[in-house]
């Protein structure tokens, strides 16, 4: 059970796309979860990304990011693909399927970053952002080959709903 190469690809390239991220894998799967890719800004994980098992035995991918109180609230009140993770309460989980809105993901990526990069990481993104550069004028970012590509064929008939990972 792991998370598809496109996923990981995916978020992969929304994270790298900030400011000085790290990239920590660890694969001491676990019957519960797969290999774990945990984005990290300053030593400090503010995306991860992992799938777990649903009952039909299928991976189900999804994040676990940091949000401000009155954002988690609000996305909370929404239900799927939103859910409170056991990490704690400054985090938002979000299940992945093929209707994710990645727009969206990129913007609570951004936000979870800002909460916890320096202020001089979050005044370059402020100053990327204000200029709107292009991804030749911004080193830090890894370019996204051809084959990143969302969303994959098929979405499994048995997907859990969001209090299936509520803790």
């Amino acid at each position: 059970m792991e998370v598809a190469d496109n996923v990981v690809k995916q978020v992969r390239s929304l994270c790298l796309a900030l400011p000085e991220v790290t990239v920590r894998i660890d694969d001491s799967l676990t019957p519960a979860r797969s290999t774990a890719h945990s984005f990290d800004v300053r030593r400090r994980s503010f995306c991860l990304l992992v799938a777990v098992e649903s009952p039909a035995r299928k991976a189900i991918p999804l994040l676990v990011l940091r949000a401000d109180p009155s954002e988690r609230a609000a996305l909370l009140s929404l239900g799927f693909p939103f859910f409170a993770p056991r990490a704690g309460r400054d985090r938002i989980g979000v299940l992945l399927t093929e209707d994710t809105d990645w727009e969206e993901i990129r913007e609570l990526v951004t936000e979870s970053y800002r909460l916890l990069a320096p202020g001089k990481l979050t005044a370059l993104l402020d100053e990327v952002t204000a200029c709107q550069c292009t991804a030749f004028e911004m080193p830090w970012i890894e370019r996204a080959s051809a084959e990143d590509h969302w969303p994959p064929p098929g979405r499994p008939a048995d997907w859990p709903d969001r209090h299936h990972f509520a803790g």
